[in-house]
């Protein structure tokens, strides 16, 4: 049974970050839009926005590379665990200190809320999502092996990875 956690958790994980970093790599306009919603939050100092933009996607490109292989998948979702508590981190850090900058993880949007507990809540979920399956796939790692439970595992990660990177839109849509 752990063994399609894992797979679903991996897939889960992997489907954020193929859509985080397709959305930044999506032709140069993309790249620099990318860059220039770092330099919006203000954080980062300007000589430093183009090698920070280049790491968090290295970054994230890496971890997609590791997640499907049987071989590093467990260091694939250990990266993608220190990734989103960095992530959490910063969007924490960005709201407390006021900076009313929207959530460009997974592309420009045409309208939404400033970062917020939502954003904070989504990483830290990943974290331990990510970090979970990574402990389990050390310690336990037999995998998972009738297909259709394998082929349910791929797509119900899918969907909630689906689901993750839209949490914005999906709370416009219901919002009142």
């Amino acid at each position: 049974m752990t063994g399609y956690l894992v797979l679903t958790a991996r897939c889960t994980v992997g489907m954020v970050f193929l859509i985080s970093t397709v959305t930044k790599l999506n032709g140069r306009a993309g790249f620099l839009a990318f860059l220039d919603w770092l330099r919006e939050l203000t954080v980062v100092p300007e000589r430093w926005v183009v090698a920070v933009g280049v790491l968090m996607v290295t970054v994230e490109a890496v971890t997609l590379v590791l997640l499907p292989s049987p071989a590093t998948y467990p260091a694939g979702l250990a990266l993608a665990a220190v990734t989103m508590a960095f992530f959490a981190g910063a969007a924490a850090y960005i709201v407390r200190r006021g900076i009313a900058v929207p959530c460009r993880c997974f592309g420009a949007a045409v309208a939404t809320p400033p970062m917020g507990r939502v954003e904070i809540a989504r990483n830290l979920l990943l974290t331990l999502v990510a970090t979970w399956a990574a402990a389990v796939a050390v310690l336990d790692p037999r995998p998972a092996s009738p297909a259709p439970a394998i082929i349910l595992a791929l797509l119900l990660g899918g969907a909630l990875g689906l689901v993750i990177t839209h949490l914005d839109d999906l709370r416009q849509l219901f919002a009142p």
